[in-house]
């Protein structure tokens, strides 16, 4: 396991956001201009970047953006080289972390329903399959898959009762 520095990305890592989110997502990168928008926003309604450092080099990253109660994770990536040393669940575990500290209540996401590898690592890390998301309503085959994760006390302690029979 590999422990990184996590911390915010900010307008000076965007060349390194840039080359991760191609090496991550070859056939669909964000454009740079967006992630350049993004880190420019100061607002509350702003995206959270949150980088993996590894020796001063950027090696993972997780977009998050707060929405009514909940927050969404929007993109995860890790270099290929650094997989497999837990950096993605210490994104998502910061994550937590930040959405709890402005009072989010539930972390959702959307993954593809092929990628097999991303949607174990998602219930590993306590995501649970909420459905079928309704962005593409002509093939639900295409649709991605919405996954959920409760952040309230509250939450974790009705479903542990109910995991134990009580």
């Amino acid at each position: 396991m590999l422990i990184p520095e996590i911390d915010f990305c900010r307008s000076r890592h965007l060349e390194a956001l840039d080359l991760l989110e191609k090496h991550c997502f070859p056939d669909s990168p964000w454009p740079f201009r967006i992630m350049e928008r993004d880190l420019a926003d100061v607002s509350r309604e702003a995206l959270f970047y949150l980088g993996a450092f590894w020796k001063g080099f950027l090696v993972g990253y997780a977009v998050f953006r707060p929405r009514k109660k909940e927050f969404a994770l929007l993109r995860i990536g890790v270099y290929r080289e650094y997989r497999r040393q837990k950096i993605g669940a210490q994104l998502l575990d910061a994550g937590e972390v930040l959405a709890e500290e402005i009072r989010e209540e539930h972390i959702f996401l959307e993954v593809r329903q092929e990628n097999r590898n991303a949607r174990e690592f998602y219930e590993r890390m306590g995501y649970v399959l909420q459905g079928i998301s309704t962005r593409n309503p002509g093939d639900p085959e295409k649709a991605p898959l919405v996954y959920r994760k409760s952040l309230s006390k509250e939450d974790f302690r009705e479903e542990a009762l109910e995991e134990n029979g009580a």
